[in-house]
């Protein structure tokens, strides 16, 4: 009885310990790449085998699946405060020229370059530009080499959002991830969500109310309490979010606790607000998938409310 006992505890920690196995950001990378070489060696297959589809991208969906659920039991005790400070240096340091919330992969304009170019997107009045999905389709087969140019410091060509920089910073900076994963349109966006989550050691719900700016982001909560409480006396740390626009200002759903925020309005020092409050647990997430801030970041917001 005491052995079969043991043999039964023995694969339940194997099962926790194979199904809580954190993957590196190179294991995502590679499958990601493997999956979308198979899945686009055949561009009619994309289009008429599901099954065969649905076959070719399961280690995909498998890898996926494994670093949300590492990912999804971690709180603000487990984040990586080390890659949150690496993170948030990169945006200080090259936030001005090489940041934009408008875009997951960003290509700075050279002087040889009309910034009127049909492959051009998103950007006004910011350097980084975005690179359309068409474009990025013909650079099949090609030498695509003048667009993206591989670096190995923070002067990088290729960085755009908090999720952009986060890949960037991942990986030391000298893997060109956007050469090596622009030839394919497969979830590129979760891609870069999974790396970056996976590299600060967030639940993945959490990046995406840290990435996008839909209705209930932390976006949308910082530029609520910002505005509301912008007359009175607003917490020092988040004056700077009263800039935030919101994306329809006549938007008026009950079912939202926040409204949805212009990301073009979201700038590197907002960015490394946001990241300084995520990192140090201030910014949560309710049970019911609803941004929130921590009781005692919630005091001080009170506190300087009431002027005290």
């Amino acid at each position: 009885m005491t052995i079969t006992n043991d043999i039964i505890k023995a694969k339940e920690e194997t099962r926790i310990q194979i199904v809580l196995t954190k993957p590196t950001p190179e294991e995502i990378i590679e499958t990601f790449v493997s999956v979308s070489d198979k899945l686009f060696s055949d561009t009619d297959m994309r289009y008429f085998e599901v099954d065969k589809e649905m076959i070719i991208t399961k280690p995909w969906y498998d890898i996926a699946k494994q670093n949300s659920k590492y990912l999804a039991v971690m709180d603000h005790e487990d984040y990586s405060k080390k890659a949150f400070d690496m993170l948030i240096a990169s945006i200080q340091l090259n936030g001005e020229q090489h940041f934009n919330m408008q875009m997951f992969i960003g290509l700075i304009q050279n002087e040889y370059e009309d910034e009127n170019d049909d492959f051009r997107n998103f950007g006004e009045g910011n350097s980084v530009y975005g690179i359309s999905t068409d474009y990025i389709g013909s650079l099949r087969g090609t030498d695509y080499s003048p667009f993206f140019k591989t670096t190995k410091t923070f002067n990088c060509d290729t960085v755009g959002c908090i999720a952009g920089f986060a890949v960037a910073t991942a990986l030391d900076w000298e893997e060109d991830l956007v050469k090596k994963t622009s030839n394919y349109s497969y979830n590129q966006n979760e891609l870069f969500e999974h790396i970056a989550c996976n590299f600060l050691n967030i639940p993945i719900g959490h990046g995406k109310k840290l990435f996008y700016a839909d209705a209930n982001s932390f976006w949308g909560m910082l530029k609520h309490y910002a505005s509301e409480y912008h007359d009175t006396n607003t917490e020092p740390g988040l004056r700077i979010f009263n800039d935030l626009c919101y994306l329809d200002e006549d938007e008026d759903d009950s079912s939202d606790d926040y409204q949805a925020i212009d990301l073009g309005s979201i700038s590197p020092k907002m960015a490394v607000r946001a990241l300084e409050l995520l990192r140090d647990g201030h910014l949560q997430v309710n049970i019911h998938n609803t941004p929130v801030f921590s009781k005692d970041y919630y005091s001080q917001i009170l506190e300087a409310r009431m002027g005290r």
